[in-house]
């Protein structure tokens, strides 16, 4: 027999039960769709958790107790050490970022930025134009508050960066001299000028608006420029006494292994920020749960509906037997039958997800709280089930295809 006559057979058994038809196939199109979201939502919050802990650089921060050594000796030691995975050390907190003002020859840029270097384990996703190449170029968040706040919910009010790749904005800062007396006078006010080479996506990066990249020794300049000057080197030290040293590392996974090779040459060490993934893992567990119960359930639901089918199309098979088909042949046609169902269920699940997944990130990007979430689809939930309930026919269709079944529901 034919491929195509099997094909007809089994269409021909579908439309003669129309009802349930639609109904097994409705049922497994939920299981379809329900499997779908479980294991988008669990690949969208591990997606977000992942760039969370790597974007954001505090979690990838270890902090080094200097105790009474001098602080020049201790950042001298770590270097010798040649520990893999460490991007920079930072002399204290002070030194990782900076705030300073920025402004630009239209003038329509005026207000705060935050500094970062352009490190290794300090990352963006750029949006437009390039990434920094040399001295001088930053990289800028795609959208500016042109205020004195870096976060706003009104996006109307942000001026677009995109349209500022090419151009030059100017951060300017200014240094002090503190003395014992509390006094302050400025030293130096600097103006400096730099080249915007690209755009990062400021609502997939933690850091949001008003929020620059710039090359490393550029960076490395500002904040030595900009870093306070104090009256004599022991008011220094009295200042920068209870500080730690920053350990920047280059991936947030490989944070144990420096912190392990650190507390293995005796410093003392501790976490930046503490970063806490038990909503992730619980999330995990859940979809895993879930999922396994749908399998286990949508079995006894298709060994129902195939049950029912031979008890009512018991002597059609019969007839198939008399005309002369074997019985090898017979169960094809029924495992053809049901399987044309569930692809059906499969693709029609597969379509409706992207259409879900469009509308809710048009949700998600509209609300100010949720627009660093990224709707990330999966589809290995939904492939799974197929393959799964597609064995869980063959095997069940060729259970029941015996001489005693059919003989007893005659």
């Amino acid at each position: 027999m034919k491929i195509t006559d099997i094909l007809s057979l089994s269409y021909l058994n579908i439309k003669t039960s129309k009802f349930k038809a639609f109904i097994y196939g409705l049922i497994l199109f939920f299981f379809f769709l329900l499997l779908g979201l479980l294991f988008s939502g669990s690949k969208t919050i591990s997606s977000f958790a992942d760039r969370y802990t790597n974007t954001d650089f505090h979690y990838k921060v270890a902090m080094v107790d200097i105790g009474d050594a001098k602080r020049e000796d201790v950042i001298k030691e770590i270097e010798s050490l040649n520990i893999p995975h460490i991007s920079k050390i930072f002399s204290s907190n002070i030194d990782i970022f900076t705030t300073t003002k920025i402004s630009n020859v239209e003038n329509d840029i005026n207000g705060i930025v935050e500094l970062y270097g352009n490190y290794q384990g300090i990352e963006y996703v750029l949006d437009s134009g390039r990434d920094i190449e040399e001295a001088g170029e930053a990289v800028c968040a795609s959208s500016f508050y042109p205020g004195l706040l870096s976060h706003v919910n009104d996006k109307s009010e942000m001026i677009d960066m995109k349209t500022k790749v090419g151009k030059d904005i100017f951060i300017k800062y200014t240094q002090y001299k503190s003395f014992f007396n509390g006094e302050t006078i400025d030293l130096n006010t600097y103006n400096v000028p730099l080249k915007v080479v690209g755009t990062f996506d400021w609502e997939k990066s933690l850091t949001g608006s008003n929020a620059c990249y710039v090359a490393e020794e550029t960076f490395d300049e500002i904040i030595k420029t900009s870093r306070p000057v104090y009256e004599n080197a022991e008011m220094e030290e009295d200042k920068l006494k209870d500080l730690d040293i920053l350990v920047l590392v280059d991936k947030y996974e490989n944070l144990p292994i420096v912190l392990d090779e650190l507390q293995k040459n005796g410093y003392e060490t501790s976490l930046y920020y503490k970063l806490d993934l038990t909503p992730v893992v619980v999330i995990e567990k859940v979809v895993t749960y879930l999922s396994i119960s749908i399998f286990i359930g949508s079995v006894f639901i298709v060994y129902q509906f195939i049950k029912n089918t031979y008890r009512e199309n018991v002597n059609q098979i019969k007839l198939y037997k008399f005309i002369g088909y074997k019985k090898k042949l017979i169960t094809l046609i029924f495992i053809v039958q049901y399987s044309l169902l569930t692809f059906i269920s499969f693709i029609t699940a597969s379509i409706i997800l992207p259409i879900i997944r469009l509308i809710v990130s048009n949700i998600f990007y509209n609300n100010p709280n949720l627009s660093a979430l990224e709707i990330k689809l999966s589809y290995m939930g939904v492939n799974l089930y197929l393959i799964f309930v597609t064995l869980a026919i063959i095997i069940i269709f060729f259970r029941f295809m015996s001489k005693k079944n059919i003989e007893k529901w005659s």
